[in-house]
């Protein structure tokens, strides 16, 4: 019974991953968290500057199973919230 569960299991996964796919781009969402390589491609830098800038703390992310993904959606808010200083900063400049 428990080879027929994980077959099963199996089986529907990819329906399931699918379904909350469709789910979240009709909802207007987007996966904020992007894969190295993925980043890279819309920074566009190499994947090994993607891995040195997280390194150096540069790039906000996680290491999960050895995989490195970037969170997108915080580095795009934390550069907005730079870009936005240094335009008060000049503002105030006498």
């Amino acid at each position: 019974m428990r080879e027929l569960d994980e077959a099963l299991a199996e089986a529907l996964r990819p329906m399931i991953q699918e379904m909350v796919k469709r789910e979240v781009r009709q909802a207007g969402l987007e996966w904020s968290w992007k894969s190295a390589v993925q980043a890279a491609e819309i920074l566009g830098v190499k994947p090994a500057t993607v891995y040195r800038r997280f390194e150096r703390g540069q790039l906000p992310g996680r290491k999960v199973r050895g995989r490195l993904y970037i969170d997108m959606r915080a580095f795009g808010d934390e550069l907005a919230g730079r870009v936005s200083s240094k335009h008060q900063l000049r503002g105030r400049a006498p």
